[in-house]
């Protein structure tokens, strides 16, 4: 029997040199149904599920899906049609078949994370920080990339280039005018234009200091308490949110956010951005 050994060479480094930090997201209690639209619109192999504390639930495939739509809830084949409704409400949640994720830290070393990817059989680590929260994610082609020297080594690790294209996709982060309190949504933050209306609903989280914002249409807004008036221009959407900093009294609170679209972009969570505060230069003692 041959005992196979990973060349030390080809899997130095830890796992943030070749994460991937851009990963694609689905809240805890999202319907099987949207989260199969997502991934068929944009072809996504996996989805990592987080809850409103962005720290991960687990990771679901194309597979898991595909399953679920077949056998139906209960593992049984099934020719219902309702099995397999895009409309079908069953939580996502539901498919997650371990009990606890496995998840892997930045700082872990890549051949040791390469052995926890082949024994646990599964294409993907989710890469938390230590209070468990999402930061990237690890997949089996990452490190076959880094291996084969198809990824960026040595010194041009962990930059990013510039690009002409790059710079006008960019997506600026949501904020807060502090002479008005209105809310300005960058439009690269949604992804499908159709979905914005004339009309929203502002919901927060205490806990978090999230903010949850959901377009709705002309009847929706002749039905609902509480629908503000949306202005857009060629670059935002601006939300005349006075009333909403009043009630929640957000004054004081962050103005800077963060923005992940849900559901094609008709619901927009805005994260709070932490801000670095710069180090004191030393006091010269002259």
């Amino acid at each position: 029997m041959h005992t196979l050994v990973a060349d030390p060479h080809g899997l130095t480094g830890v796992v943030q040199d070749i994460m991937t930090t851009e990963v694609r997201t689905t809240l805890v209690g999202t319907p099987i149904g949207v989260v199969a639209d997502t991934m068929a619109e944009f072809n996504l192999r996996r989805i990592v599920i987080v809850d409103e504390h962005n720290h991960v639930v687990g990771v679901i495939s194309q597979r898991d899906v595909l399953r679920h739509f077949l056998l139906g809830q209960d593992g049984v084949e099934s020719e219902d049609t309702q099995a397999t409704d895009s409309l079908d409400t069953t939580p996502v949640e539901s498919l997650i078949t371990r009990h606890e994720a496995v998840t892997v830290l930045p700082n872990s070393p890549l051949l040791k994370t390469a052995f926890v990817l082949a024994t646990n059989k599964i294409g993907c680590l989710p890469v938390v920080g230590v209070g468990h929260e999402l930061q990237g994610l690890l997949t089996t082609t990452d490190v076959l990339r880094h291996v084969t020297g198809h990824a960026r080594q040595g010194v041009e690790t962990g930059f990013q280039f510039y690009s002409p294209s790059g710079v006008s996709k960019a997506k600026a982060p949501a904020f807060f005018r502090r002479a008005n309190g209105d809310l300005v949504i960058p439009l690269p933050c949604v992804e499908d234009k159709s979905v914005l209306t004339n009309f929203a609903l502002l919901g927060y989280d205490q806990s978090s200091g999230r903010i949850l914002v959901k377009f709705i249409s002309e009847e929706e807004h002749d039905q609902t308490d509480g629908a503000i008036k949306v202005k857009h221009d060629n670059e935002n959407a601006v939300i005349r949110a006075r009333g909403f900093v009043s009630q929640f009294n957000l004054a004081n609170k962050a103005k800077v956010f963060d923005v992940s679209a849900q559901e094609k972009g008709r619901y927009l969570v805005l994260t709070p951005r932490r801000v670095v505060q710069p180090a004191l230069e030393p006091v010269s003692q002259d």
